[in-house]
């Protein structure tokens, strides 16, 4: 294909992205996240069109700044870095024009320039040391051993049978099985020396006798060359000004060392790199599968080298089947957010995929039955689509990527397998898991809410933690110990019961306000996440915040108040809501009429006969701690200390996103 072929195709692709960004029509938002994956298949599969690719995306932000278009940015700066980290041949003009477009995006707001400056850092660094992004994305991920970069990643998938069908969980397993077919640690270590090279000589690099000469090399051999990269890579970039040309020259004799002086030779005499590097270091003409294992979703790379059970879904049961670098987990059991411990404390913020593994069982039009005779995913885990809906309205990104790619998933795991072993399988659910893990860096923080549960007030309370919803319903009436009904007692018939609500008013002026009242209540929900597009942009006491906690972060409660009226036909009860915001709230039934408490719609967590409920922000362990401390002599010369215990701050969960919330 001519080289302006080659640039319209991609051209088209590119539109394509920003038309479904941009899209309202049902038809085209089926199909949203599509564009993307397909575009990067594109330049995985010839990779001499990265070029073209950078130069079309750099084109397109230019373009986007220009025009105030900021819907576009970060997608289109995401699709750029994604492409950069991968690509070799890339001059040094193309990423200086990046840079300079990254560091003009500070002058923007929350999230364009975090966003942005999280990519000029990048930058700067493959800029001077060309190679490093992949080197330190394959160590980490495939838990590659070396004392220069010793980071290893892990992140662990929790996968819940209820809630994925066995279809999808079967579809996942096979492209795993297909990526470990041919992935070794000595194949990780071939693609790192291998990228490292072209992309620091460029077409001095002969990619196809390279690829060759280390396929050749006896284990021994390629660590030897690997742990030199690493060691040039990184010394390099650890110094405050990199010498690019002291760089170039310490890999040039690598090269020469790995294909004897002749061949180093002959290569810089105008060989170019030609050959085919599938996802930036794969050998020319070899199949997907095999060459692109260490950056693609097809390695164990979204597990990030985690070595635990996993376990396959068979005949509608499950098995314990072991992989070795492989991590899928049904961890998620007893609560559907795990937060996650290490030897070196809290993880990083989960990225959970919520849509992607939660809600794949229905039509792709969302509708009709689940693969179970059971009832939906949907109708037993609703809380998982309400987070994950509103993860797309705060980052339209996240939704192209994410949440509309499920009926393209659940379509993929109801085709029968390919017979054909000798055809290379693209592994669309890893790719799309790993785009987001790779991508999704900028966390949304959601207040986790402890609530304290009272069956009897003269003993201790149970307590439970709640992340978007606590619903309250009136039971049914009981009898009281005494063996009187309340209808004896006195109290008013009619529907819900009468509630004491004590609760802290969130104002404008950021002063609280307790308020206390009594009414007659029908239900109470609570809500912790914004329910609508208005909440999202609106004031900061509805959000999430990516900032340091503020006591405006606060619940959504809506009350369905009793309002009793009298008439000539008698006496009548109506409803009406109520809502109102708050950080903390406390609730007692007056009248001895009992409350059942549903947290984040789980079944599994549901409280019967409660008198009283409080409800107020996670403290965060140890955080209450003693904070200052003065000293100083009393009358009697004797030294005394004054401590100070300061408020503990509320425990929030982080989800990463790729753009945090989009104001």
């Amino acid at each position: 294909m001519e080289s302006s072929d080659v640039e319209l195709d991609l051209q088209r692709s590119v539109q394509a992205v920003l038309r479904e960004l941009s899209a309202h029509a049902p038809a085209l938002q089926s199909n949203q996240g599509m564009g993307r994956w397909s575009l990067h298949k594109k330049v995985e599969r010839d990779p001499a069109k990265s070029p073209a690719l950078v130069r079309i995306l750099l084109r397109e932000l230019e373009k986007a700044e220009s025009e105030d278009l900021r819907h576009v940015i970060i997608p289109l700066l995401h699709t750029l870095m994604y492409v950069l980290t991968k690509a070799t041949g890339i001059t040094e003009e193309l990423y200086q024009r990046t840079y300079t477009f990254c560091t003009r995006l500070l002058t923007l707001p929350t999230p364009y320039c975090t966003v942005a400056l999280d990519c000029a850092i990048r930058l700067k660094t493959e800029t001077a040391v060309p190679g490093t992004l992949y080197q330190r994305t394959v160590i980490a991920e495939q838990s590659l051993v070396n004392e220069l970069y010793p980071y290893q990643e892990r992140v662990f998938l929790f996968v819940d049978p209820e809630l994925v069908s066995a279809s999808v969980c079967s579809a996942l397993l096979l492209e795993i099985e297909a990526a470990q077919e041919q992935q070794t640690p000595e194949a990780c270590m071939r693609h790192v020396v291998s990228h490292a090279l072209q992309a620091a000589l460029g077409e001095a690099c002969q990619a196809g006798v390279l690829h060759r000469k280390l396929q050749a090399s006896p284990r021994c051999t390629l660590e030897r060359y690997f742990h030199a990269v690493v060691a040039a890579v990184e010394q390099m970039a650890s110094e405050a000004n990199p010498s690019r040309a002291g760089y170039l020259e310490r890999l040039e004799e690598i090269y020469s060392s790995l294909l004897g002086p002749a061949a180093a030779a002959g290569g810089r005499c105008g060989g170019k790199s030609g050959g085919r590097v599938c996802r930036g270091c794969g050998p020319p003409g070899a199949p997907e599968s095999s060459a692109g294992a260490a950056w693609s979703g097809r390695a164990p790379g979204a597990a990030r080298g985690g070595e635990v059970a996993a376990r396959r879904s068979s005949a509608g049961t499950w098995q314990d089947w072991g992989l070795r670098r492989w991590a899928i987990r049904r961890d998620l059991l007893d609560h559907p957010f795990p937060i996650c411990a290490t030897a070196k404390g809290v993880c990083p913020p989960p990225r959970l995929a919520l849509c992607i593994l939660a809600e794949c069982q229905g039509r792709p039009d969302g509708s009709g039955p689940s693969l179970y005779p059971q009832e939906s995913v949907t109708s037993r885990h609703p809380e998982l689509g309400e987070l994950a809906t509103f993860l797309g309205r705060a980052d339209p990104w996240y939704e192209s990527t994410v949440n509309t790619l499920c009926p393209a998933i659940h379509k993929l795991a109801q085709m029968p397998p390919c017979l054909d072993t000798s055809r290379a399988v693209d592994p669309f659910i890893l790719d799309v898991i790993t785009y987001y893990i790779r991508m999704g860096t900028q966390p949304i923080y959601f207040q986790i809410y402890t609530v304290k549960i009272f069956n009897d007030l003269s003993q201790n309370p149970t307590e439970d933690i709640f992340l978007s919803e606590l619903k309250v319903k009136i039971q049914e009436s009981k009898l009281l110990k005494d063996g009187f009904s309340s209808k004896r007692r006195g109290v008013a018939e009619g529907p819900g019961a009468e509630l004491s609500l004590c609760y802290q008013k969130g104002l404008l002026s950021h002063r609280p306000r307790e308020v206390t009242i009594s009414l007659r209540a029908a239900g109470l929900v609570l809500k912790a996440i914004p329910a609508s597009d208005t909440e999202v942009s609106g004031p900061p006491p509805c959000l999430p915040t990516a900032a340091p906690f503020t006591d405006h972060t606060c619940l959504n409660v809506s009350v369905t108040e009793v309002v009793k009226s009298s008439n000539l036909a008698g006496r009548s009860f109506s409803m009406v809501t109520n809502t109102f915001r708050t950080a903390n709230i406390q609730i007692q039934s007056q009248d001895q009429r009992l409350l059942t408490l549903s947290l984040d719609k789980d079944s599994r967590r549901t409280f019967r006969d409660v008198v009283r409920f409080e409800v107020f922000p996670c403290p965060e362990p140890c955080s209450g701690s003693q904070k200052s401390k003065t000293l100083w002599l009393n009358s009697q010369g004797q030294k005394e200390v004054e401590t100070a215990k300061v408020k503990p701050r509320p425990l929030q969960m982080p989800i990463n996103t790729f753009s945090g919330i989009v104001q």
